[in-house]
């Protein structure tokens, strides 16, 4: 092969090279700039976003942060109060079918998926094998329950990408919602089941699930 081609070549690899470079440079500093928007989020911003959605003041919502992380990304759940009430903590290789960490009053979970390709997740005590919690990701909606799929604690059907929110259904009606996003930021999440019995462990596993 002619010298000058061995150039051409080289100048076309290191031209791609350097453009990929460029390119990820790029995308980590979105991403950073994307957490830092993400973790500066009060609840204030939250009900002026998507206050029409919410049917009263006790809701619980979320952020992802660390996203630019190779190992892991993390997500706060907070309260109406901006108290964080769980960490959850997302791994990028999944080990032993933990796909979810997060704490919550004082105590640490699991939620893992009993094998590779299974539609269903668990929620466990960290060092227990007892299921707590499960759901069932489905192709139109996804089912919880108490347990290992003994009691249906609640639905949450697909919506289509024009709706803001997916209803929490139990015995046919609606609970709560499950809020897609904010009109300016789409990587935060709401769950607003106001007078729900659903209890605060049961919200937390909803929210660290979708």
């Amino acid at each position: 092969m002619p010298d000058q081609e061995i150039i051409a070549y080289l100048a076309v690899f290191g031209g791609i090279a350097l453009f990929t470079t460029v390119l990820s440079i790029v995308a980590v500093r979105l991403r950073r700039a994307s957490d830092a928007e993400n973790l500066g989020l009060r609840a204030r911003d939250v009900v002026e976003q998507c206050g029409d959605l919410l049917a009263g003041p006790d809701f619980l919502w979320s952020v992802w942060h660390d996203t630019a992380r190779a190992a892991e990304m993390r997500m706060l759940i907070r309260n109406a109060r901006d108290e964080v009430l769980s960490t959850v903590t997302a791994p990028s290789v999944v080990l032993d079918g933990v796909v979810r960490r997060f704490d919550h009053a004082g105590r640490h979970y699991e939620v893992r998926k009993p094998a590779l390709l299974s539609n269903r997740t668990c929620l466990h005590e960290a060092g227990s094998e007892a299921v707590i919690l499960c759901a069932e990701h489905g192709t139109l909606e996804t089912r919880f329950f108490q347990g290992d799929g003994v009691t249906e604690v609640c639905t949450i059907p697909v919506t289509t990408v024009l709706k803001r929110f997916r209803p929490v259904l139990a015995g046919g009606r609606e609970i709560g919602r499950m809020i897609i996003g904010l009109k300016r930021n789409a990587h935060a999440g709401v769950l607003d089941m106001p007078d729900s019995p659903v209890p605060a462990l049961a919200r937390v596993f909803l929210i660290a699930s979708l």
